[in-house]
Formats: C-alpha cells, structure tokens, sequence
C-alpha cells in the first residue's frame, strides 16, 4: 500500500505579526513548493487564497494575534484542499 502525499503552503500573517513577515513566508514557501515537486510530492498553495489584497492575512480568517488562523479558516482551508485534490 502507497500513501499520496500532499504538503501544504503556510499561511499569512498580517502585519502586527512580530513572528515572521510574508516576504519570508512566501520566500519558503516557493522553496517548499520546488522540494515537494522535485520529491513527485503535490503542494497545495494555500497563501493565495488566504491573503487580502495588501498580501496580509485575510481579516475574516485571523484568530487576531497576527499569526494563527480563526476557526473560519478551517472551512476554507478544507474547501480550498479538496478543490485541488478532486478538482
């Protein structure tokens, strides 16, 4: 038996964040998506459809600390990864 494996992208942060910024996010990001793809892994990236139009966290989807994400994420985080594993 085989298992699919399927990594996916951090989130963004908003700008209160003293944890980390976005530039450094999606900076792994991109070196994460290129390791899963050369691995014959699937990376599914999330960042997109997390971000507002300034490339921070989307209001709705933060827990308010700048880092975590609000229970409203989960709903779209398991839509957005079944979107891209059924199509």
């Amino acid at each position: 038996m085989t298992a699919d494996i399927n990594v996916v992208s951090v989130t963004p942060v908003s700008h209160s964040s003293s944890f980390t910024t976005n530039a450094k996010i999606d900076e792994f990001n991109g070196e994460m998506k290129k390791r899963v793809e050369e691995s014959e892994y699937y990376f599914i990236d999330l960042s997109g459809e997390f971000k507002d139009p300034s490339g921070q966290i989307r209001s709705e989807f933060s827990a308010g600390d700048g880092i975590h994400v609000s229970s409203n994420a989960y709903g779209a985080f398991l839509y957005c990864v079944c979107k891209e594993l059924v199509g």
